[in-house]
């Protein structure tokens, strides 16, 4: 299967400052990806050049086996959706409705669609039933509200792939976890990135974690075998947390258990000794 996201020596350079440097990655689609590093090593660069937003300086980054600098800006938006990190940053219109047909008039669909493509976009974020919603003024929305609103205006040229921009932000940890299980049953997304520095939450709702450091990724597989490596894991800015001690002990090795889960596993006696996989790639190898 063609990787969503191909990156083969891509370098970024502002000025003297190296976003990317050298960066190579083989993201297969139909998986859901954890992005954890230090701020400024390259995590939302490498999505701006996917996306189309920015050019890179040298390397190439391929998006369903084409090159981004092949492809158009709208023709990329048909593949990714992207949510910020703050939902007040992508609502700006009088209404609700108003916000939904914003992105999709100006790429240039048609508007007869418009109806059917903001009902969709509604029912897939669970705010359909929300009294008047099309008519109410986002700045009204509670939080929670305001947060899917903004994944609905990402699903609004229906891309494929999703990509969260520290999704638990604003939020505790609880109500986190309940956010990413909602995103996750969302009908026709193939793929889902998110950028974060909730580490527990990363470890538990993604299939793989890419881990930048210095506009490299320095390592890249399941949760339980990227955390193996607990120096390079520090080395990142990650703090080591009881949750991924317990799990990597337990032998998980994909998504990793909450508590009460891992628990039930325990006492089910299906824990078994962690081991090395060989899949996990890591440039301190």
């Amino acid at each position: 299967m063609t990787p969503i996201i191909e990156a083969r020596n891509l370098t970024k350079r502002f000025g003297k400052v190296r976003a990317l440097d050298g960066m190579d990655l083989v993201a297969p689609s139909g998986q859901v990806f954890a992005v954890l590093g230090p701020n400024g090593s390259g995590k939302t660069t490498l999505f701006k050049v996917a996306m189309g937003l920015i050019r890179p300086t040298d390397g190439v980054v391929a998006v369903d086996g084409e090159p981004t600098t092949d492809r158009t800006v709208a023709s990329l938006a048909e593949v990714f959706g992207y949510v910020f990190q703050s939902p007040s940053q992508m609502l700006f219109a009088r209404t609700v409705r108003e916000e939904l047909v914003y992105g999709p008039r100006n790429f240039g669909v048609d508007e007869t669609t418009f109806d059917a493509l903001v009902a969709d976009s509604l029912e897939r974020v669970g705010l359909a039933d929300e009294e008047n919603i099309l008519e109410r003024a986002p700045q009204t929305l509670s939080f929670g509200q305001q947060k899917r609103l903004a994944i609905a205006i990402a699903l609004s040229l229906r891309p494929r792939t999703l990509i969260l921009d520290e999704p638990s932000a604003g939020q505790d940890h609880r109500n986190a976890i309940r956010f990413m299980a909602a995103v996750r049953t969302i009908g026709g997304l193939e793929n889902l990135f998110f950028v974060t520095h909730d580490v527990d939450l990363a470890l538990t709702h993604a299939d793989r974690i890419l881990l930048f450091r210095d506009g490299r990724i320095v390592a890249d597989g399941p949760p339980g075998l990227v955390v193996e490596d607990e120096h390079r894991w520090i080395e990142c800015n990650l703090r080591p947390t009881s949750l991924m001690r317990a799990n990597a002990a337990a032998g998980v090795s994909g998504p990793f258990l909450e508590a009460q889960a891992l628990a039930r596993r325990i006492v089910a006696g299906e824990a078994s000794p962690r081991r090395l996989d060989p899949s996990v790639r890591s440039a301190a190898d």
